[in-house]
Formats: structure tokens, C-alpha cells, sequence
């Protein structure tokens, strides 16, 4: 996905608008899924919500073309705490090297 499309699918998904601040780097994750070992590249981008009002929200309503959900503000020290899951793997080293860059 080119950058360029990332604030357009924030828009459509949660219905805000963000801007890039940096790109932080590439990971690729290699799982195991019904069908057998896949495989996927995930681009990492700081950005920030042009509305800050957002960042007080307990959770953000996602809609997607076949289901509905919500995103939710988590401290990355949960993570660190090994409270909850961050996936994919290695993204929580990621988050922790960059944290400059990121925080």
C-alpha cells in the first residue's frame, strides 16, 4: 500500500483524517492459518489525528464492507507488561526501538 493511501483508508474505515509524520520501516510476518503458512509485509507509519479530540475516545467505531467492530486505545505498556498481545510479532521490539520516533 502506497502512503498516499493510508489517510484515505482511515477516512473509510473510521470515518478520520490523519496525517504521516514518518515512515518507521517494514516487517514481514510469516503465520500459520487454516490453509497452511502465509505470509505478509506490513509497512510502519507514525501519523497523527487531525481531529485531537479523538485521542480521548475510549473506542472508535470501524466499519468495514462486511463487518462491524471498534478500535480501542491501549498504553504500549500493556503490551511491555505482557498484559495483552500485540500482534503481529515483533512489533512490540519494533514499537520499543522506535519509541522515539513513535511516542
Amino acid at each position: 500500500m502506497k502512503n498516499q493511501h493510508i489517510p484515505f483508508e482511515f477516512k473509510e474505515e473510521l470515518h478520520i483524517e490523519v496525517e504521516i509524520t514518518n515512515y518507521l520501516g517494514c516487517l514481514e510476518n510469516i503465520f500459520q492459518l487454516d490453509e497452511g503458512i502465509v505470509h505478509e509485509i506490513i509497512q510502519l507509519y507514525s501519523l497523527r489525528l487531525l481531529d485531537t479530540s479523538l485521542y480521548e475516545m475510549e473506542k472508535m467505531n470501524i466499519q468495514d464492507e462486511q463487518t462491524v467492530s471498534y478500535a480501542k486505545w491501549i498504553p504500549v505498556t500493556v503490551f511491555i507488561q505482557k498484559k495483552k498481545v500485540l500482534y503481529p510479532d515483533g512489533i512490540l521490539n519494533y514499537i520499543q526501538k522506535k519509541k522515539d520516533e513513535i511516542l
